[in-house]
């Protein structure tokens, strides 16, 4: 997965070159009217929020001048390291990189003249993250996790992050896990924690049988604890509560059957017989 995943990318950045990099510079009164800050390739980018032609400084901070007085502007793909750090360095001070960014590769996701988006984006937020991670949200989903079809960004730092996966929190993403709550931290930004550290409650939780707490039972665990990865797909999926069809381990794929009911459910996983629960059991 990861090789396929490293090849898309490949393969979109050298689109991004194809369409932007390789573009020629100007030359003759092209040349000389970009020098003068009147840029022919502002001129003509599509209809969008140009950039505004105001100057020589305009070109100039990532379009190099050619040394010995030349009139022509280097391309952007040509200068190394990339131009974008400089004004925006804050966004690579991460242990954790996104390829694209780690690479330098920043025209991969961002247009560098001219877009529809104030962040330069070559296209819609989602459409765009998932051309390269095609396979985090599956076609014939019907349930997606929080606010993923807008914005990814919830979750993830877009250019890099403390944290594996590029999250703004911790989130341990092993199917079982001595449970300890920092393990979750990404978690509880949106979800209440309380959920998990009561064995009884009648209002934290709605996996729950009367006032026994399920999510309790499966994840508060000295050892071998169940994750949320263990039991919910993360970004979207088909069973409603994101429930998984089935969890991998190896080879096998453990189904597992969750039968939602007004007053609480059903499941039959791989893992024990099939289990019923009632929120009004007394």
């Amino acid at each position: 997965m990861t090789g396929n995943l490293s090849a898309r990318w490949v393969r979109g950045l050298l689109l991004a070159c194809m369409t932007t990099l390789f573009m020629p510079p100007p030359s003759g009164e092209g040349a000389e009217k970009a020098a003068a800050g009147d840029c022919l390739l502002l001129r003509a980018v599509p209809a969008g929020k140009e950039v505004p032609s105001s100057g020589p400084d305009l070109c100039l901070p990532c379009h190099a001048a050619q040394p010995a007085g030349g009139n022509d502007l280097r391309p952007l793909g040509s200068m190394a390291p990339s131009p974008c750090s400089g004004c925006h360095d804050k966004l690579i001070r991460h242990a954790q990189l996104h390829p694209p960014v780690a690479a330098e590769g920043c025209l991969t996701c961002h247009s560098p003249h001219a877009s529809k988006d104030n962040r330069h984006l070559r296209g819609e937020y989602l459409a765009l993250c998932t051309t390269c991670h095609v396979d985090l949200i599956p076609p014939e989903a019907t349930v997606f996790h929080g606010n993923i079809r807008k914005s990814c960004s919830s979750c993830h730092s877009v250019h890099g992050a403390p944290y594996r996966g590029l999250l703004w929190k911790n989130f341990n993403t092993s199917f079982f896990v001595d449970f300890d709550n920092e393990q979750y931290e990404m978690c509880f930004e949106c979800h209440k924690i309380d959920l998990l550290l009561h064995p009884k409650t009648s209002y934290n939780t709605e996996f729950r049988d009367g006032k026994k707490n399920l999510h309790y039972v499966h994840v508060n665990r000295r050892t071998r604890g169940r994750s949320c990865k263990f039991c919910h797909e993360i970004h979207a999926g088909t069973q409603s509560k994101l429930m998984k069809s089935n969890v991998s381990f190896g080879d096998w794929a453990m189904p597992i059957r969750f039968v939602p009911t007004a007053k609480g459910g059903s499941c039959t996983p791989g893992c024990h017989q099939a289990a019923s629960y009632d929120r009004t059991k007394k």
